[in-house]
């Protein structure tokens, strides 16, 4: 997140910051947030999840309520070293991702901060959705 948030202009960005209210205008949507500040933007991206805060305020949420995919995935990220020793070290020669695809799963690494950490992502079907939106994430 940090290497994406960097290139934006701060004075634009509030990641991290709760959003209480956004007012729709012609012009530009004035966004209220935590504590009572607010602030006019020329557009909004509410990046914040799948039970997005954000989304309420600027769609129908009966329309557009999120589903799930059908996949999961969990991301982690570990040191260099370890990564190496558990994947081996035919994988840590050259600087570039690596994946595995197997029945319904996929493993996928890759290395970061110049050498020093691996992120390690593995994915897959949902053999047994929950029965609603709000089941465990």
């Amino acid at each position: 997140m940090r290497e994406l948030l960097a290139s934006l202009p701060q004075r634009a960005l509030h990641a991290l910051s709760k959003v209480e209210c956004v007012h729709i205008s012609f012009a530009n949507p004035e966004i209220t947030f935590h504590g009572g500040s607010t602030s006019t933007f020329g557009a909004v991206i509410g990046a914040d999840g799948i039970f997005s805060t954000v989304r309420k305020f600027i769609v129908d949420q009966n329309e557009w309520t999120a589903s799930p995919s059908g996949f999961w995935d969990y991301r982690n990220l570990v040191s260099f070293e370890r990564a190496k020793a558990a994947v081996g070290d035919q994988y840590f020669q050259v600087d570039r991702q690596y994946g595995w695809i197997g029945d319904g799963a996929y493993f996928l690494h890759d290395i970061l901060e110049s050498r020093t950490t691996v992120q390690c992502i593995v994915s897959g079907v949902d053999r047994d959705p929950p029965p609603n939106k709000n089941g465990l994430v």
